[in-house]
């Protein structure tokens, strides 16, 4: 076998004894390594750090600051194999200030990371695994938060690589929310839906709801960075139907790369 030996050495804590290290990661390719902490006394204020290991440069210092009764500590990391995406789950604050789960990606130049979405859960995650391209994720948690001494164990599976994002589920009445990731500077967006599936190319995109019967609903206002929501969108239609979405925006025009059944369940 071959030999071990020290490589580097991070220190996030400001040399006080409020502080918890909780857990830490580092990407495949061993080039960045993330820890989180929490502090006392009350375990409300989570901190994640980022270096690089190769030239120890800080990446990120990043603070949840929750409130409340309930514990919000940063209980799972993970890292994409070559280190450009990380995701942090927690067991979520008392207030509702911290998502349950915060997802993180490196800037074009590999000089900083920046948020790049968050899931707020009704309860607790307990453990997480990210593929190592950085684009799936599986999360166990639970319905209720983990001081509690009940609640339903739930897995969820998310898609992180998409431009086009759904949370909730299909059932009918239920509510669902669409995220577009679309260029930065857009002015305008839109959820297009419709009953059938038939791709038109088009020189900005392909769309993919068939063009007949089209449905265009406005979104919110598009973020600085290109984030477009639409929030709460309920599911109606017959049992086993299926409708389908897509993501549009306007400055420059554009159609999400992705597309999104949604079928109604009972």
């Amino acid at each position: 076998g071959g030999t071990f030996a020290f490589l580097t050495e991070f220190d996030p804590f400001p040399n006080t004894t409020d502080e918890v290290p909780w857990n830490s990661a580092v990407s495949h390719d061993g080039s960045i390594v993330v820890t989180a902490y929490t502090t006392l006394p009350d375990f409300q204020k989570a901190h994640i750090c980022v270096w690089n290991v190769n030239t120890g440069q800080q990446l990120m210092h990043h603070v949840q600051n929750g409130s409340g009764t309930e514990d919000n500590l940063p209980n799972s990391t993970q890292i994409s194999s070559n280190g450009d995406r990380i995701v942090i789950g927690s067991y979520g604050d008392s207030a509702g200030l911290t998502p349950e789960i915060q997802v993180f990606g490196l800037n074009a130049g590999g000089s900083a990371f920046h948020p790049e979405t968050s899931f707020a859960l009704p309860g607790s995650v307990f453990d997480m695994d990210l593929s190592s391209n950085g684009n799936q994720l599986a999360v166990s948690t639970r319905t209720t938060h983990a001081n509690s001494a009940t609640g339903s164990k739930v897995i969820e599976v998310y898609d992180l690589g998409s431009d086009l994002r759904v949370q909730g589920n299909s059932r009918v009445n239920s509510q669902v929310d669409f995220e577009f990731h679309a260029a930065p500077g857009s002015v305008r967006g839109y959820l297009l839906v419709a009953d059938n599936f038939s791709p038109t190319q088009f020189p900005f995109g392909t769309l993919f709801p068939e063009r007949q019967g089209l449905q265009l609903l406005p979104m919110g206002t598009p973020s600085p960075a290109g984030l477009i929501e639409y929030a709460n969108l309920t599911v109606q239609g017959p049992v086993g139907s299926t409708r389908y979405f897509q993501g549009y925006a306007i400055g420059p025009r554009q159609l999400s790369k992705d597309w999104a059944p949604l079928t109604v369940l009972p």
